[in-house]
């Protein structure tokens, strides 16, 4: 890892960050809506959340490999792309065999852009955990809101 942070990089971060965790926090709120829209049971609604642990969990011992091979901004920007593709396919979907699939892909964009956005900040700041614990606050505290927010539409 290479690239060193710009003036300003670590606030655009933390802020994209805070991004990401609200529409990935908004999205697992959404899954129970999934069971009055579609008509499913809440034990079918999970599988979209089941789909997402995994996927997380497999693509995060990719993640290292990636920002060595390539740069962490390209990384970063694959991720929201990711995520954003698989947010539009999520909200668009009319089957399961579109939302599940759509959860599990915005959970690899998601991964890809924290885990390597977490790297990019430990490396800038000399692997500060003031500034790694900054960070899961300002995702967790945008997160938390969505639902809020969510629920008043």
């Amino acid at each position: 890892m290479v690239e060193v942070l710009s003036k300003g990089g670590r606030t655009r971060l933390m802020t994209l960050a805070g991004a990401m965790g609200f529409l990935m926090y908004g999205m697992g709120y959404c899954v129970p809506l999934l069971k009055l829209d579609m008509g499913i049971s809440r034990s079918i609604a999970a599988i979209h959340n089941i789909g997402f642990a995994i996927t997380i969990t497999l693509i995060s011992f990719v993640v290292p490999k990636l920002i060595h091979r390539y740069s962490p901004r390209l990384v970063m920007s694959a991720g929201w792309i990711i995520t954003a593709v698989g947010l539009v396919s999520f909200a668009l979907g009319k089957s399961l065999w579109i939302t599940v699939p759509a959860m599990s892909l915005a959970g690899i964009g998601a991964t890809l852009f924290n885990n390597t956005n977490a790297a990019t900040l430990g490396h800038a700041s000399g692997m500060s955990m003031k500034v790694m614990l900054r960070q899961a606050g300002v995702a967790t505290a945008s997160g938390a809101v969505a639902p809020s927010i969510i629920g008043t539409l």
